[in-house]
């Protein structure tokens, strides 16, 4: 059984006429978690991936902005984390490899009548990890990716809305697992209907 302890200490602004910003900052501490490793078993013809139980802990900064929604339709959003991460092998404290230093996420939206147009990006810092790929090859290198995507929304009335969505827009090859390359681009296209 894993012990998980999470602590957050945080500072929110609210600044007249423009939006709110934040900062965050955080500690994760995981006692004996089950983390995959790259050993694998072979059971009746099938390969299994071996988990193994370790110590892991994660500590770093969240900044985050909003912008109020501007006469002209304009509101901006972004978001930087920033963070190291550790975890023991055979005993020994050591910087794990497998997750990402720094997230950045931001975008805009833009509304006009019943119409929001929005675009958003997202980039993820270099990474590795040994999962899904043989005992004994290299880590696969991960991330260092950015995912750029837009949005249009129709509000139809106050309960129901109509959009259409790309993501990945650019068809950029990327990866965050070994083995599972994301899709490329994908569109989507839907509606929401809320029942009060």
């Amino acid at each position: 059984n894993e012990d998980r302890y999470k602590f957050d200490l945080g500072l929110r602004k609210q600044v007249t006429g423009f939006g709110q910003a934040s900062l965050t900052g955080f500690y994760v501490k995981q006692n004996d978690a089950a983390l995959i490793s790259s050993s694998t078993v072979t059971v009746n013809g099938e390969p299994f991936a071996l988990f193994e139980n370790a110590n892991r802990k994660s500590y770093g900064a969240e900044f985050e902005v909003q912008t109020n929604r501007f006469d002209n339709g304009l509101q901006f959003f972004g978001n930087v984390t920033a963070m190291r991460t550790k975890r023991t092998y055979s005993g020994d404290w050591d910087k794990d490899d497998e997750i990402p230093n720094v997230v950045v996420g931001g975008g805009a939206s833009y509304t006009f009548e019943k119409y929001e147009f929005l675009v958003f990006a997202k980039h993820l810092s270099s990474y590795e990890n040994e999962r899904f790929i043989p005992s004994g090859s290299p880590p696969a290198p991960l991330g260092d990716f950015v995912d750029l995507g837009a949005q249009l929304t129709y509000q139809h009335d106050k309960n129901t809305e109509f959009y259409v969505r790309a993501e990945n827009v650019t068809d950029d090859e990327y990866s965050t697992v070994p083995g599972y390359p994301h899709d490329g681009a994908l569109f989507y296209a839907g509606f929401v209907k809320r029942f009060q």
